[in-house]
């Protein structure tokens, strides 16, 4: 995977925290204090400037209260 991809691949999965996120009408703080993560991080992860540890994903999906597929696949 090149440069380019792993770029558009975080910025596929930040976006698509921030569209489960806003779905549910949580704020960024909400979901910092839900998942136990600094706003910071949250915020990064959806911007897509940090590739986030397997805990953190595992951490915002139990936050959000989606499977850890649905971070990456929306349901149908």
């Amino acid at each position: 995977m090149n440069q380019q991809d792993h770029s558009k691949l975080m910025a596929d999965f930040g976006n698509r925290v921030r569209e489960i996120r806003k779905g549910q009408s949580m704020t960024m703080e909400q979901m910092a204090e839900k998942t136990g993560l600094s706003y910071r991080l949250v915020s990064r992860v959806e911007l897509g400037v940090v590739n986030p540890k397997l805990c953190t994903i595992c951490a915002l999906a139990e936050g959000l209260g989606v499977a850890y597929a649905e971070m990456f696949f929306p349901s149908k």
